[in-house]
């Protein structure tokens, strides 16, 4: 198959996986590049995190968790983003609707090449689908709708 089949294939499995989600990611996809240079920070996290529903079951819970992480794995880059910021913010966006108190995590690396940052999504202390959050350290932490709290040192 050719890489064009296989990325419709892999868009496909999305839509059917979970279709709102998946054009509603499509969206965020086109407007968080925008956004993330005209709104301040703070501001942009708040509006991205949208009501907070408490009242949602776990059932429901562990299938979004499990359809956003579809998404990732499988959406590509129509769908979502390869910034770090931008897809940590749809997957804020996405968790926080169903309850899962994401965390979104803003850490800083220093090596020998410079000082490196990087944004990445935790519920309950885990990053969720990032394998690159090891080599930095927290610097603000932006908890459910959007509270921000600077990690002390």
């Amino acid at each position: 198959m050719s890489p064009v089949g296989r990325t419709a294939l892999r868009l496909l499995r999305c839509v059917r996986r979970d279709a709102r989600l998946f054009f509603r990611s499509i969206l965020w996809r086109l407007a968080l590049p925008f956004l993330k240079y005209v709104v301040p920070l703070p501001a942009l996290v708040r509006l991205v995190s949208g009501p907070e529903r408490r009242t949602i079951d776990d059932g429901r819970r562990r299938a979004r968790m499990a359809a956003v992480n579809h998404l990732l794995v499988e959406g590509g880059r129509l769908a979502v983003s390869t910034n770090c910021l931008e897809r940590s913010l749809l997957v804020y966006r996405f968790l926080g609707e169903v309850g899962a108190r994401p965390n979104l995590v803003m850490g800083i690396s220093s090596s020998n090449t410079g000082l490196a940052g990087h944004t990445w999504i935790e519920v309950d202390g885990q990053p969720i689908n990032d394998a690159t959050t090891s080599g930095f350290a927290p610097v603000i932490i932006f908890g459910p709708g959007g509270q921000a709290r600077a990690i002390a040192r």
